[in-house]
């Protein structure tokens, strides 16, 4: 035996359709906003290998094939912010890469 009428049901249909479009749009911000965040890590990582390469240029250095390498592929910003301190100061190309 059912306590719900044809109008009460039809209403009940249309709160969970909306329920169910508010929980789809949320899912589609929360990847929206992860899809940003990595473009947005990615873009600071490739500015931080920039700026090893720039600083380790500017010293004179010439980082080779397989230096350049590490210093591109590397996802790791806080190893990048220290490698570019290191060639700051490093008195060859040794010292920025001691991984110590």
């Amino acid at each position: 035996m059912s306590t719900m009428t044809p109008d009460t049901e039809s209403h009940f249909e249309r709160l969970m359709r909306r329920r169910e479009a508010i929980a789809e749009a949320r899912a589609e911000a929360r990847a929206e906003a992860r899809a940003e965040a990595r473009a947005e890590a990615r873009a600071e990582t490739r500015v931080g290998a920039e700026m090893v390469i720039a600083v380790l240029e500017a010293r004179g250095f010439v980082p080779d094939a397989a230096q350049r390498e590490r210093i591109t592929s590397c996802t790791d910003f806080s190893l990048l912010t220290t490698w570019v301190t290191r060639a700051a100061t490093a008195t060859d190309m040794a010292e920025v890469f001691d991984d110590r």
